[in-house]
């Protein structure tokens, strides 16, 4: 268990002790936290009461990503993924000149630079006169408003159907032809839909544009992010009409219902143990194989599963990135989140 650290202050004067047992002088107006610590990656206070025999909560946070640890040690042991990162990237990378330092993506041009800022920022400068929705880019509402319009001015060279954009319509020509037109260039693995190929690439350089304004995490996809996201919500837009247990995504719904079906579609060759979803099917084979693919960076234990080993390193960096939106109360993993919401704000 990781011990929360307090410190007593004196209410006679308006300061708090850091680690060196010095003081750091608070703000006469004190808003939660010193403008002299805002920029800081060691503390952040968290006021309770400044009168006599106030407790404030010391906390230390990393910069790079918004995550807190209860203890500057854990904090330390956080950062050095960071450095990790940023050293294997280096080296990867080290002839590109162009750089986004939020994620580290690569750019050969500054205007694509500046276009791929707007993911992280949030801008989205251009609106559509008639429906008022707003995009990133001009290109993006120039498509758009050809919903408005009916304009669909790519035509499909062996069926003649027409689309708004020339990626769909390739995307649909390769229905016709098996074409994957898009490669990758680092393991020359093929895609039929635009999409999915850009999704693959971030694979290989790690970006992750995505991030939650709640807890930091970041992921590939919008779509992954609008699912995490659920977590803290507590949404579930997803119900089964067997039973009417909701879900926060369709893919969760699907696997849920092969349990009113009873369907067990992937089947273990080594033992002839079945299974509702193939994830679980892959996961499972890796015990006939021995293999534990994902080794703890701060001890020698290994991990079938990826998510096993992220949720057991939480155990030597502290963090709990999981809050409930009812009552603020953080969990390192969204299992324990979900159960804490059930049992004590289902009736809500």
């Amino acid at each position: 268990m990781i011990k929360t650290e307090y410190y007593e202050i004196d209410p006679a004067k308006s300061e708090l002790p850091d680690e060196t047992g010095d003081y750091i002088t608070l703000d006469e107006q004190y808003t939660g936290m010193s403008s002299a610590l805002k920029c800081s990656d060691k503390v952040k206070m968290e006021k309770k009461d400044l009168s006599e025999n106030s407790i404030v909560r010391k906390e230390w946070f990393c910069l790079e990503c918004g995550k807190s640890f209860s203890q500057e040690r854990y904090l330390k042991i956080h950062k050095k993924a960071h450095v990790r990162s940023k050293l294997k990237f280096a080296e990867k990378h080290k002839n590109l000149g162009i750089i986004c330092m939020e994620c580290k993506k690569t750019f050969t041009q500054h205007s694509h630079l500046q276009k791929h800022k707007l993911i992280h920022t949030g801008e989205k400068p251009y609106s559509c006169d008639v429906c008022k929705k707003s995009f990133r880019q001009m290109g993006t509402l120039t498509i758009h408003q050809r919903i408005h319009t009916g304009e669909k001015p790519h035509k499909c060279p062996i069926c003649g159907k027409a689309f708004r954009h020339l990626v769909g319509m390739t995307n649909h020509k390769s229905t016709h032809t098996g074409e994957k037109p898009y490669s990758c260039a680092e393991c020359g693995k093929t895609f039929r839909l635009f999409v999915n190929f850009k999704s693959h690439e971030r694979i290989h350089s790690g970006e992750k544009p995505y991030c939650c304004s709640v807890c930091g995490r970041s992921y590939r996809l919008s779509s992954s992010l609008k699912v995490h996201e659920r977590i803290h919500t507590g949404e579930k837009p997803y119900f089964c009409n067997d039973c009417g247990k909701a879900f926060r995504s369709s893919s969760d719904l699907g696997k849920h219902k092969t349990v009113h079906t009873g369907e067990k579609p992937h089947s273990c060759t080594e033992c002839m143990r079945t299974f509702r979803t193939f994830g679980n099917f892959k996961q499972h084979q890796k015990i006939h194989t021995g293999e534990k693919p994902y080794k703890c960076p701060e001890c020698p234990k290994r991990f079938i599963r990826s998510n096993a080993m992220k949720q057991h390193l939480r155990i030597h960096t502290g963090e709990k990135p999981f809050s409930c939106a009812d009552c603020g109360i953080r969990f390192s993993n969204s299992a324990s989140l979900t159960r804490h919401q059930d049992r004590n704000h289902s009736l809500k």
